[in-house]
């Protein structure tokens, strides 16, 4: 199911803002937290990352809840493509913002930095 949301979401900003609109960051957010098959978190990983991008940027009270899950994913996970994916969902969220709603609060930072070693 992740990933029809993210091709339906990549087919228009108002396909995507209806996504958002019925809470889908949140409860794929809450589906996602759960997942242990490499597969479904890819496609979930990368539909979270297009439901966080675009200009003009989504609402972040709306896209928000992507944050902890990537946050996670770059912690536990080792493959390329969902941590690839993971930092652009966080580079998307905080690329216009420079206030409290950045995501250098949730301390990622540090973990992005292991990944350069």
């Amino acid at each position: 199911m992740a990933w029809g949301l993210g091709y339906i979401a990549s087919q228009s900003d108002a396909f995507k803002d209806l996504i958002l609109d019925q809470e889908g960051v949140k409860l794929l957010a809450n589906a996602l937290s759960s997942i242990q098959t490499s597969y479904i978190l890819e496609n979930g990983i990368c539909t979270l990352t297009i439901l966080t991008c675009g200009k003009p940027e989504p609402e972040f009270e709306k896209v928000k809840d992507a944050i902890p899950i990537f946050c996670s994913v770059l912690k536990n996970e080792t493959k390329e493509k969902i941590l690839r994916d993971a930092a652009q969902g966080l580079f998307n969220l905080g690329e216009y913002r420079t206030d409290e709603q950045s995501v250098i609060p949730v301390g990622v930072i540090p973990v992005l930095l292991q990944h350069l070693e």
